[in-house]
């Protein structure tokens, strides 16, 4: 109770700190939704660090007053350009020390790819590099859409039972930061793990977009992710 507490000041006191930040888009059209993406729509993520991934009684994490700001900005035939930059406002951008604790770096770039949803799937291609570079959407081919049935996944805080592994699954109801989800469908992509590199789990949906995003390591005793706002 106490970490979804802080959550809720932490999201409070961010989206204060970045109203500076509220300009980028004066047609807003909302959140993104994958089931009807559109120019102008924004979503914000607030950065999180879990606690030891492979320890099963420790579901602890914190929030830092660090918001990622993602928008989609431009659409050529069916695919959209999405921006994803790190908020003014964000402590990290004034703190290198804190910036190096919350594993955010390259500050001032902005991450531009673009996006198209292809026989109900979220498809990421870069825009101008060789390989995407993102926060949010480090995705392995494409991601699917189409809603899970099952089987139920439990989060434990901020992560599903520590795996080595690639599953999915659904999470039926999800609150964060005070707001409730239902239907979210899982996808963990840990089985880098076992050639030693990183694993990434989505949690999302269709019309919410992505919801809850974080990455996994062996040699990294905390992990760390983006919550929505």
């Amino acid at each position: 109770m106490k970490f979804r507490v802080l959550a809720i000041i932490v999201a409070t006191l961010t989206s204060f700190a970045c109203d500076s930040d509220r300009s980028v888009n004066s047609q807003n059209s909302g959140r993104i939704n994958f089931a009807n993406l559109e120019v102008g729509q924004s979503s914000r993520y607030v950065r999180f660090a879990g606690e030891d991934y492979f320890a099963p009684d420790d579901s602890s994490f914190v929030y830092f007053p660090d918001t990622l700001i993602v928008t989609v900005v431009a659409k050529d035939g069916g695919w959209f350009t999405i921006e994803e930059r790190i908020s003014a406002g964000s402590l990290a951008r004034r703190d290198s020390a804190h910036a190096d604790s919350a594993r955010l770096r390259n500050l001032a770039k902005v991450y531009t790819n673009r996006v198209a949803i292809i026989n109900d799937s979220l498809n990421v291609e870069p825009s101008s590099t060789n390989f995407v570079e993102s926060y949010l959407f480090q995705v392995d081919g494409a991601l699917c859409l189409e809603p899970f049935t099952e089987p139920e996944i439990v989060l434990h805080g901020w992560k599903t039972d520590p795996c080595g592994c690639n599953f999915q699954g659904i999470v039926s109801i999800y609150t964060q930061l005070g707001n409730e989800y239902q239907n979210l469908n899982v996808v963990v992509n840990n089985e880098p793990m076992q050639y030693d590199a990183g694993g990434i789990t989505f949690v999302y949906s269709r019309e919410d977009g992505l919801v809850h995003v974080y990455g996994v390591s062996y040699w990294e005793p905390r992990s760390y992710g983006w919550d929505l706002l």
